[in-house]
């Protein structure tokens, strides 16, 4: 008996019924669930695009395959039976699926999960593979915990790297001076995500200067908090709008609230003005419009959006009033945004494309790419191959190494197409 897969429309029936955070899972195990957990969450937050922005979902390419999403998902849930069903790394794992499904993880990854969530039996458990306050750790830990913490609000182990107080059921350790050495990272983070009192507890220890007040002002902008904006004035946490290291403008385009109180409060544009194109790559769609109506940006205005899929609703906007610059689909290309290519070329703004230009693109849209502008194969198969040589990143989070980023999956379709095999064969 063949068991035939559910269509697209049951599921949305079915997820229709389940709160939005039942929807907000670490991953999925198929594309079709993500896309109709895409669709709902779309129609019922208007800052839809900030969400997914933050990639909290990842389609897994096997479900038998763990990835990093799930292990930070355990260590967050204090979950140990499964964080050793997954593995404390990835090393289990083929060289192949350790490239598709990046980021990889560590032990030290997870600490500073359970850290930053306080999950108190993983903490136990990393301190019984090795000591939490030795060497090893705290190399891995003094840079990466803080943007944590501070996105969290974890004041209490905070406090206990600090040395200032013990946690009942955590080893009792003492920190070396060392981890608390980049401590103000987390202000700038704790600003973006709204907790104040972790900033407050800084303020109070005499640990703020000048330039951190920068940091924490970029950060509470970063997140479109005119809300902490607001409240470090009232608690006299000032910064000089004439000091040549302030703020930019730029800096306050998350939202148009934020936008609004720069420019109430004079926040200098700098030398080298982006404003609008922040704005743009931050999805920040109001801003934008307001700098259309005021002239700011036009026709003529060459943007780079971050991302055509999440702004689509803006680029067909910038159509109907005749600004969108007839090339803007330089970054739907890169993204591999088929559907807005598709919508290019319908449009006109799309009449020829070279093979190049675009980053691990699904086969979907190289077969397009390749019919729609009679491509040859050769070219795709040449582009595909170098590619891979383009794609070597240092990875520096935990210990500087070199490492290639291969295109698995466009290298894998390419010789299926060119042996006319199967993905099984």
């Amino acid at each position: 008996m063949i068991v035939q897969p559910l269509p697209a429309d049951v599921w949305t029936e079915v997820f229709s019924f389940l709160p939005t955070s039942d929807l907000c899972v670490p991953c999925f195990t198929s594309k079709t669930l993500r896309d109709v957990a895409h669709k709902i969450i779309n129609s019922r937050d208007p800052n839809h695009r900030h969400w997914w922005r933050y990639k909290k979902q990842l389609p897994t390419h096997n479900r038998e395959i763990p990835v990093y999403e799930e292990s930070r998902d355990a260590a967050h849930r204090d979950d140990l039976d499964v964080l050793d069903l997954l593995g404390w790394d990835n090393s289990q794992a083929s060289p192949r699926h350790r490239n598709l499904c990046q980021p990889g993880w560590r032990r030290e990854m997870i600490l500073v999960e359970a850290l930053a969530k306080g999950s108190k039996r993983t903490i136990n458990a990393c301190h019984q593979k090795e000591d939490i306050s030795g060497a090893p750790s705290v190399k891995a830990l003094w840079l990466n915990v803080w943007p944590r913490l501070g996105e969290e609000g974890n004041l209490e182990v905070i406090q206990w790297l600090h040395n200032e107080q013990s946690i009942e059921g955590l080893p009792s350790v003492t920190w070396p001076e060392s981890i608390s050495k980049y401590a103000y990272v987390c202000l700038v983070h704790a600003a973006k995500a709204g907790h104040k009192h972790v900033i407050n507890w800084f303020k109070e220890r005499g640990d703020i200067d000048e330039r951190i007040v920068h940091e924490i002002y970029k950060g509470a902008a970063e997140g479109g908090r005119a809300d902490v904006l607001d409240w470090l004035e009232e608690n006299e946490i000032h910064f000089n709008v004439t000091s040549s290291d302030c703020p930019k403008l730029a800096d306050f385009v998350q939202s148009l609230a934020v936008l609004e109180w720069a420019l109430r409060h004079n926040v200098p544009r700098g030398y080298n003005d982006m404003t609008c194109t922040l704005a743009l790559r931050a999805g920040c769609a109001e801003a934008v419009q307001l700098a259309i109506e005021h002239g700011y940006i036009n026709k003529e205005s060459h943007l780079w959006f971050k991302s055509t899929d999440e702004q689509f609703e803006l680029i067909c906007w910038m159509h109907e009033r005749d600004i969108l610059h007839p090339e803007f689909f330089h970054s739907a290309k890169a993204y591999g945004n088929l559907d807005v290519l598709q919508w290019a070329a319908e449009k006109g703004y799309l009449t020829k494309i070279n093979a190049g230009g675009y980053r691990n693109a699904p086969s979907e849209f190289i077969e397009w790419m390749m019919k729609m502008f009679d491509i040859e194969e050769i070219e795709i198969y040449h582009e595909i191959a170098m590619q891979n040589w383009r794609n070597v990143v240092v990875d520096t989070e935990f210990g500087e190494k070199y490492v290639m980023t291969w295109e698995i999956e466009p290298i894998e379709w390419m010789l299926q197409r060119k042996w006319n095999k199967s993905q099984d064969e």
